[in-house]
């Protein structure tokens, strides 16, 4: 593809200048690209890549990019839409590298699905070169509360601030920089909500018992940088 537009993956329309619908657009990924200072010719991974959007833009900015993603559909919309693109199958828990191999990983709302454990993040600390760098855009709970109901779908998986924070550090993986976008998540959802489809039937609930457990959770967003250490002499 030539643009850096793609179809979103709910087909839920588009904002005026025809970028499609998701959790901080085209802006915050380039955002999050730019802290992690992903750079021409580097070996990055868009972990969890979707249909491929943030792929087509790691490509626009000049990396070598590999998509990865484990859902079938996914990947060959990915494939269709990105054909000279890297785009490959594979689990975030197993990833399909060898030690060491890449400059960056890329995870935009993949994590929170496999969970924010240390061993999942692990995966992403033993194919990254040391120095080499993860950003992450996703989910998290704004509220540090164990109890909480359990949630359905791609909601099930957030954790707290502080719970990401200490798997990332278990992981051997050093923070960076950390900001909240929350206000982007409630963006989206109103467009959502605005080209017809509602937050409920997105994150696979609908029932008053999923609706408290969604007030109890107090979902966010946020950006995320993190590094791996560079050898010691």
């Amino acid at each position: 593809m030539d643009s850096c537009v793609l179809e979103h993956p709910y087909q839920a329309g588009r904002h005026d200048d025809g970028a499609p619908l998701r959790p901080g657009g085209n802006e915050l990924t380039l955002r999050a690209m730019n802290y992690a200072g992903f750079a021409p010719g580097e070996r990055v991974l868009d972990l969890g890549c979707g249909i491929g959007m943030a792929t087509h833009l790691l490509h626009c900015h000049g990396c070598t990019v590999i998509g990865l993603d484990l859902v079938a559909k996914r990947l060959a919309l990915a494939r269709r839409n990105e054909p000279a693109l890297a785009m490959v199958a594979g689990d975030a828990r197993h990833l399909p590298f060898a030690d060491g191999c890449l400059d960056g990983v890329l995870a935009e709302c993949s994590l929170s699905l496999i969970g924010y454990t240390a061993a999942n993040l692990a995966e992403c600390h033993r194919v990254l070169r040391p120095g080499g760098r993860l950003a992450i855009t996703d989910l998290y709970t704004r509220t540090e509360d164990t109890q909480r109901p359990p949630l359905p779908g791609c909601l099930g998986g957030m954790t707290s601030r502080s719970n990401i924070l200490t798997a990332l550090a278990d992981a051997g993986l050093v923070v960076q920089r950390w900001e909240d976008h929350s206000d982007r998540l409630k963006s989206f959802v109103a467009q959502l909500i605005f080209a017809g489809i509602g937050a409920e039937a997105l994150w696979a609930g609908d029932s008053p018992a999923y609706a408290a457990a969604l007030r109890a959770s107090r979902p966010g967003y946020f950006l995320l940088t993190a590094k791996k250490p560079a050898r010691s002499n």
